[in-house]
């Protein structure tokens, strides 16, 4: 055994121990030791400060009198609210946590701890303690994490010599100490409101304020700000904005008097009002009206129209137009009573006369019809211009012949214009079984070719060889027909099946088939539980990226919104929710993504661990840590029938609300083919995990650098407990040579030595031992702490001058846990004199 090497078993945490135990090996070395560690001057401030998201070093140094400082006998801790979390000893560093890190030099007094990515949960007290035989120093270092906020200002609408209120929202700040101001020109404004900080996921804070303002014309022209102050600050945060002026709607009621089953158009004009977005509905007492049909005039002017037709019950009700908007605090109501008259009775006899003398007409009609239709077979029957929703006009010619025809579109606008402009346009013909042909000319659609809220006129021109001269059929707009334009969106949410924590995933809400393009898509978030909903903003943790809309074939629009989330487990069984209105809505369209099911993936704490109990069994233990769901199976086999193993499972939960699982197995150290097991275990030790899908884990991942190829995963490692073979002792008693060398480390107690010598000038080694000359032993073996046995080997002989000067020994050790032995070997040995220690090649 080296002088330099603790007992087996001491524990790794036990310094004093470690220190006195080379003290003892070596006084000399030691009391030089003792005497210039009394010295020790440690320096770390008291304070240190950082901003979540960045890569922080707490720096820590340590002198002392009489440099070099000599590793063996340093000792580096770093404690965290009272726990390690890193040591270092010998240069090996230990580390609790993957994103705290060692970035000191320990040989020129840095003790420096680094932590990547920091977040909110990281700042707290930490103690760097370092050890210095015997001396000891610690300091504590309180370590504050700050976090900028972020402002958006979410309402600059108001309503001039109204009073209005402007909003914000700051975000994303820590701690949650901060000042808010509202400002008109550099002026400092009252009536300010700050409500009651909340605390957002990440640990940071968010806060909506407000001010009550009354705008005046001259403020058009002032910019307004909200400005920030927060100690994360180096200077004060500003956002500068204008107003939005807006126009409160003037709503009106056109109606005629009521008729007892006669249906009339109801019409609610409003007009004037700015922004464009706008909701009216028609109530009957308190009951919503759902077939009225809202259409837009202009920018500033919309009608909503319900066909009604008054009963007996409806005899006395209030008709009400509700009409919503961004300038109103409350939705303004125009109201109308249902009174009228009863002609029912009074036109019984009219009603029979009218219908008689309807018959007589019809039937002469019909009559003549059918006589024009057999003498003008084949010639062409130009039909009138029909109109589709979404601008497209139609075109019917019937029973024509021969087959060619021509029918040809243009748009004009104004209605008197002399420039009239051509339309394309689809023709589908259609043969009938007299041998004639009808033909449908559909033109394409007018979105995007003429201003909507201005009168216009569509023609369409047929010509034919049967007809002397071009047949025209013309069509005119009036004040209702813009609402054909309109198109109503589609929305689909495409939902993400799993979300993962601390990776980024990319909601999208699709917006087909709509016009114009006037599109409002906003985010909004559901807490699970809760019933209120959460405005999502542009900030650190949700991103919004500005995309355009994409003109389709049809001339309809599509537009995607984007949502870019980065989940935290805080957010199961939430709801985000996409939210859609557009001019062709009477309400809004909503799309959620039901309640989200957040996973984290289970990382490997540590490779299987395979330590002998006090029974001489092997007790082989895995964890996997920060995995949520709860729900996971471990199973394991080894050796090549892949036999399953009964184990024991613990799974607790963790703090954050994920769950760690340890896994043990239980295998005899008494079976009688241990030896064969161990080399099993060795080249082919398994671990078949099985998971619950919910899980995550695909066929393929790879966990903390374990592959998981379908339900489990495999991997090679070395056995903790095979044989090491110690430094050399070179004796000399008597005329006697002895070798010796400490072999530890090793289970179970199977363990075979041999020994081989190389004479100068030879070129191979040869076994010797037990014979005249050369005596073999191994000792008797010892149980060490953990349980692995330790022995001596050795080789004593009498050297002569001839046989032994120059020579090579070889120790070869065998043993179950190998497939190939283990050897060291002694140089040449020149002398043989007093005791000593051999030199290893």
């Amino acid at each position: 055994m080296a002088a330099s090497e603790p007992p087996r078993g001491l524990p790794p945490d036990d310094r004093v121990d470690l220190y006195l135990f080379r003290f003892m090996q070596n006084p000399a070395e030691g009391l030089s030791r003792l005497q210039r560690g009394l010295s020790l001057q440690l320096t770390a401030p008291s304070t240190h400060r950082a901003i979540m998201g960045e890569d922080v070093t707490i720096p820590c140094s340590f002198t002392i009198d009489n440099p070099p400082i000599d590793q063996k006998f340093l000792g580096i801790s770093w404690y965290f609210q009272g726990n390690e979390i890193l040591s270092v000893q010998n240069a090996n560093v230990r580390s609790r946590d993957p994103r705290i890190s060692y970035t000191g030099r320990a040989e020129n007094g840095t003790a420096d701890l680094s932590i990547s990515d920091i977040t909110i949960t990281y700042g707290g007290i930490y103690r760097c303690a370092i050890l210095y035989t015997p001396k000891k120093e610690e300091k504590e270092i309180r370590l504050d994490i700050q976090a900028p906020p972020q402002i958006t200002i979410t309402e600059t609408l108001v309503v001039k010599n109204r009073e209005s209120v402007l909003r914000s929202v700051i975000s994303g700040f820590y701690p949650v100490d901060i000042d808010i101001k509202w400002l008109r020109d550099r002026e400092i404004l009252a009536n300010v409101i700050m409500e009651i900080p909340q605390r957002d996921p990440d640990g940071t804070y968010s806060v909506r304020s407000s001010v009550t303002i009354t705008p005046t014309e001259e403020d058009r022209e002032r910019i307004f700000s909200c400005r920030v102050q927060h100690e994360s600050l180096t200077a004060p945060l500003q956002e500068d904005f204008r107003l939005v002026y807006g126009e409160i709607p003037n709503v009106q009621i056109t109606s005629q008097t009521f008729e007892l089953d006669v249906e009339q158009s109801l019409v609610c004009n409003v007009s004037g009002f700015y922004p464009e977005s706008i909701t009216v509905n028609w109530f009957l007492n308190d009951t919503l009206l759902e077939n009225a049909k809202l259409q837009r005039i202009s920018s500033s002017a919309v009608e909503s129209v319900y066909h009604f037709i008054p009963t007996e019950q409806n005899w006395g009700m209030e008709l009400s137009c509700v009409v919503d908007h961004a300038t109103l605090t409350t939705p303004h109501v125009e109201r109308l009573l249902v009174q009228g008259i009863d002609l029912r009775a009074k036109h019984k006899t009219s009603v029979a006369i009218v219908a008689a003398l309807l018959i007589l007409v019809l039937g002469t009609v019909t009559f003549y019809v059918l006589y024009k239709k057999e003498r003008k077979k084949s010639f062409p029957k130009v039909r009138e211009i029909t109109r589709s929703p979404g601008g497209l006009f139609s075109l019917d010619v019937d029973h024509f012949y021969p087959e060619a025809i021509t029918v040809s579109w243009e748009v004009i606008q104004p209605p008197s214009s002399t420039q009239p402009r051509p339309i394309d346009s689809t023709p589908v013909m259609h043969q009938n079984q007299d041998g004639t042909f009808n033909v449908t000319s559909t033109s394409e659609s007018l979105r995007g070719m003429i201003w909507e809220d201005e009168p216009y006129a569509v023609r369409a021109s047929v010509t034919h060889q049967k007809l002397k001269r071009l047949s025209h059929k013309e069509w005119k707009s009036d004040d209702k027909d813009n609402r054909d334009f309109l198109a109503q969106p589609e929305v689909e949410m495409i939902k993400i099946p799993k979300w993962f924590v601390n990776q980024q995933t990319q909601l999208q809400c699709r917006i087909t088939h709509f016009y114009p393009d006037q599109l409002t898509v906003n985010w909004f978030k559901k807490e699970n539980g809760k019933e209120d909903l959460i405005y999502i903003v542009d900030n650190e943790r949700y991103k919004i990226p500005n995309r355009k809309s994409q003109l389709q074939p049809d001339k309809t629009f599509t537009y995607t919104s984007l949502l870019e989330v980065t989940p935290s487990l805080e957010d199961r069984g939430s709801e985000i929710i996409c939210r859609v209105s557009h001019p062709s809505l009477e309400g809004l369209i909503e799309r959620t993504t039901g309640p989200l099911q957040v996973l984290v993936k289970p990382k490997a704490q540590h490779p299987i661990q395979l330590p002998i109990n006090d029974s001489g069994d092997m007790v082989a233990s895995f964890s996997l840590f920060s995995f949520y769901p709860e729900d996971i199976k471990v199973t394991w086999t080894y050796g090549p029938t892949q036999e399953k193993k009964p184990s024991q499972e613990t799974i607790s939960e963790n703090p954050d609300g994920t769950f760690t699982v340890t896994s043990q197995r239980t295998i005899p150290g008494n079976t009688k083919d241990w030896p064969k097991l161990c080399i099993e275990i060795a080249n082919t030790l398994w671990g078949l995990i099985h998971i619950s899908p919910s899980s995550g884990l695909t066929k393929g991942e790879r966990v903390s650098g374990v592959r998981w190829p379908g339900i489990g995963y495999h991997f090679v490692q070395d056995l903790p407990w095979r044989p090491h073979i110690g430094d050399f002792t070179c004796l000399l008693l008597d005329g006697k040579y002895e070798i010796m060398c400490e072999i530890s480390g090793y289970f179970p107690d199977d363990l075979t030595v041999s020994w081989y010598k190389k004479n100068e000038g030879a070129d191979d080694f040869v076994p010797v031992g037990n014979d005249n000359k050369y005596q073999t032993a191994v000792s008797e073996p010892q149980i060490q702490p953990d349980h692995t046995y330790s022995c001596t080997a050795s080789l004593m002989f009498t050297p002569t001058l001839t046989e032994d000067q120059r020579s090579e020994f070889i120790c070869r050790v065998q043993h179950p846990s190998m497939e190939e032995p283990i050897e060291r070997r002694t140089d040449a040995i020149k002398e043989y004199t007093q005791p000593s220690v051999c030199i290893i090649s």
